[in-house]
């Protein structure tokens, strides 16, 4: 059941680096609304993929860490649980600092099953 839900959050975190990728453009129109350098602009084009490709990374591990637990291998258990901690943290610590964003909450969910997914089983005594 959690390499499931391992393998969901795998699946969710790969579709919301693409979702926040396609989001570049109208990060340009908000930029040119709001009439930025070519500098500034420059920088948040950076952050932005930057950040798009870590979450395609995120997801990339908490997808093969669920494929290793479908073949009862659990040796990727560390880097998931760094990286639920990670989606975790910063999305909580986004909706703290900058308030309720649906944005933020969907990788906050996504951490949050993910790190469910990382708790070991207990073995029947």
């Amino acid at each position: 059941m959690k390499s499931i839900l391992m393998l969901v959050s795998g699946v969710l975190c790969i579709a919301g680096g693409l979702l926040h990728g396609s989001g570049l453009r109208v990060i340009h129109g908000e930029m040119v609304k709001a009439s930025a350098s070519g500098d500034l602009t420059r920088v948040l084009d950076l952050a932005w993929v930057f950040m798009s490709m870590a979450i395609l990374t995120f997801g990339a591990i908490l997808l093969t860490y669920g494929l290793q637990m479908r073949k009862k291998s659990y040796g990727g258990r560390a880097p998931a649980a760094w990286v639920a901690a990670c989606l975790t943290l910063f999305s909580g610590g986004a909706i703290i600092l900058l308030g309720y964003n649906s944005h933020f909450l969907y990788f906050l969910i996504v951490g949050v099953v993910a790190a469910f997914a990382c708790v070991p089983d207990q073995k029947a005594a």
